[in-house]
């Protein structure tokens, strides 16, 4: 059985004995009616690049970012991704995580070298307009100064999208 009906599977049967669980004790409880929307999406899992045309995105904060940041501090970041491409993005990828299309950071300093950061998972597949929030929790640079902060996406093994022409969102951030 797959991972992920392995999952459904397991899921299920823990909400029916939850279910029988309340019923039994007197609990009036009825299932959640059906979301259209949750019930549509979709998760599938590349198995080979995505075409060149899949590479456009559109980034940006999900809520108001700090404007100065400590050194060496792990931050919460929710970003807004939206597919701007013709093309259906998978939320997975093979088992070794080859192929999987996530939202990465890194951190430039005042040279422009970069450190990579984090990664975030999409939550399920973006198809073409869609928009998904995706969480990451990024870590501040060690060493105090004037630092941009990047945000892009990346389908491992593959490409960055700033590399195929995608803009990528970026701030310049003082860490303290």
């Amino acid at each position: 059985m797959s991972q992920l009906m392995n999952f459904i599977f397991r899921s299920r049967v823990a909400e029916l004995f939850i279910l029988l669980g309340l019923t039994l004790t007197g609990c009036n409880v009825r299932p959640a009616p059906a979301d259209p929307v949750v019930d549509s999406l979709k998760l599938t899992h590349a198995t080979g690049p995505l075409p060149d045309a899949a590479f456009k995105a559109q980034l940006s904060f999900a809520y108001q970012f700090p404007e100065i940041v400590g050194a060496n501090r792990r931050l919460n970041v929710n970003l807004l991704v939206k597919n701007l491409s013709q093309i259906n993005w998978p939320c997975g990828g093979q088992l070794d995580g080859k192929y999987k299309v996530q939202v990465g950071n890194r951190w430039l300093d005042n040279t422009g070298k970069p450190t990579e950061d984090a990664k975030g998972d999409l939550p399920y597949d973006l198809h073409p307009g869609d928009t998904a929030e995706v969480f990451l929790v990024i870590t501040t640079p060690e060493t105090p100064g004037s630092y941009t902060l990047e945000f892009d996406l990346v389908q491992e093994q593959v490409t960055w999208f700033r590399d195929q022409g995608s803009a990528t969102l970026r701030v310049t951030l003082p860490v303290q």
